[in-house]
């Protein structure tokens, strides 16, 4: 068993971090042990006597599957009490007031607990006195239902924690609410209206609001005091990971059907007519057609097929890797139909939960499941089956950095002994290049602010 004196010396710099700050921020790469840093920082407050219990915010399966498990396997941190308030709206409440020292809860409870936590105790008698929020940009919107629920309880809580991994994925505009529920606006101002004017104008042109050139260093400078950010490139042995992107041309007639789509609106496949509504859907049903497959209409389930281009090079990449396994990223369920139709054996892991998600993880890393998929929003967080396999498949990109680099982690991450090979199948001209061209440019400007904001990170300690 692990102790403290296996704790890496970066390791002990973020725990220092988390005990010096009330609020702390931890911008840390997957696989530089945010979990453990968490933990032993819990021990040490507790030990000096300025904490008795906490609560979690984290995705579901993060809670189900991390954080009490990460606990049991240090000497240090073995003894902590974790109560899971998930499930039924019964489960949750006899699970709150369990006897323990760390209670957790997923994203989606937060307006219920807010509810409960009001209607039972006030700021002087709330039992808990440290807030931590792993995947803490799932607050970046401070607008949503969340995030006004969460607003009216951040001020019973004497410490706050936020960890991520990807911190701006979708611009410096994402920071707000992510500090707001650290701070409560000391940094980056109370309200997102107040921090749109200081520092973004709305760019009339792509309807999007844009920083002026100043900004993203005035915010840097705000936040950097208790932002502490490291690249696992600079602490520890990555295995090599190597990007092979897969150009698929549409046959001619296919081609001139996508093509209608973009310009009128509508395309005619072999079984049925399908229009779009409006040009706002017109870049969904653009994904679904470059994927071989097209919903009726919003909401229905029905879909009609465009052409097979992908699953055809999904065959030749199962055959070309023998029987290694392969983990393959999808968009769509009509995706998911279409590829356990083909290949039977394929085992879909988003959605599967409690002892059938345990034993399916178990039977990936131990080599016996050949095509494993899911959804990146269900499997980018709190999975560790980077022992299963080494090849990754992109049948569909999402927008978002957070989801695809949380997914490529699963596999390109500490432990994981061969050279990771991601392919990503791309249909030319259509809506998939645009994608990874802007999942390319939100990566360069997470890149840029984590450097700013970094401390020391060129001095990291190799394992």
């Amino acid at each position: 068993m692990l102790g403290l004196a296996q704790l890496h010396k970066y390791q002990s710099r973020a725990v220092a971090h988390v005990v010096r700050h009330k609020a702390s921020m931890l911008w840390l790469d997957m696989g530089l042990g945010k979990t453990i840093i968490v933990l032993t920082a819990i021990m040490f407050l507790r030990a000096i006597g300025q904490l008795d219990k906490v609560l979690i915010v984290a995705p579901l399966r993060v809670c189900q599957t991390v954080w009490a498990q990460e606990a049991k396997g240090w000497s240090h941190t073995q003894s902590l009490k974790f109560s899971q308030v998930t499930g039924s709206t019964k489960d949750r409440i006899q699970a709150l007031f369990t006897p323990a020292d760390v209670y957790l809860i997923n994203y989606e409870n937060i307006p219920w607990l807010v509810g409960i936590m009001e209607h039972y105790w006030t700021k002087e008698t709330c039992p808990f006195q440290l807030l931590v929020w792993d995947e803490i940009s799932k607050m970046k919107h401070s607008t949503s239902g969340r995030g006004k629920a969460a607003r009216k309880i951040l001020p019973w809580f004497h410490r706050k924690v936020g960890l991520t991994g990807t911190p701006s994925s979708n611009g410096i505009i994402d920071l707000h609410g992510q500090f707001l529920v650290l701070d409560e606006g000391e940094r980056l101002t109370p309200r997102i209206s107040h921090f749109r004017e200081k520092w973004f104008y709305l760019d009339a042109y792509v309807r999007k609001y844009m920083p002026f050139p100043d900004s993203k260093k005035q915010i840097e400078s705000r936040i950097k005091d208790i932002t502490l950010q490291m690249d696992s490139k600079d602490y520890i042995e990555m295995p090599e990971l190597s990007v092979l992107d897969l150009k698929i041309e549409l046959p001619p007639k296919v081609r001139d059907e996508y093509d209608r789509l973009v310009r009128d609106l509508y395309v005619e496949l072999a079984t049925r007519t399908i229009e779009v509504d409006n040009a706002s859907a017109l870049s969904m049903k653009c994904r679904q057609f470059a994927n071989g497959h097209l919903y009726h209409t919003v909401g229905n389930k029905d879909y009609a097929k465009a052409h097979m281009s992908k699953l055809d090079i999904l065959d030749e990449i199962l055959a070309q890797t023998g029987d290694q396994p392969i983990l393959l990223a999808y968009a769509f369920q009509s995706d998911v139909a279409e590829i356990q139709k083909k290949y039977p054996y394929a085992v879909n892991l988003s959605g599967m939960q409690g002892k059938e998600l345990v034993q399916t993880m178990y039977s990936w890393n131990a080599g016996l499941i050949k095509l494993l998929i899911g959804h990146p929003a269900s499997m980018g967080h709190g999975l560790n089956i980077q022992h299963g396999g080494h090849y990754l498949v992109w049948f569909s990109p999402p927008w978002e950095l957070d989801l695809y680099a949380q997914m490529i982690a699963r596999l390109h991450r500490q432990g994981q002994r061969n050279t990771v090979i991601c392919y990503r199948l791309i249909v030319t001209g259509t809506v998939e290049e645009v994608m990874y061209r802007t999942l390319a440019d939100k990566a360069s400007t997470e890149d840029s602010l984590r450097r700013a904001i970094g401390l020391s990170s060129n001095q990291g300690e190799k394992i």
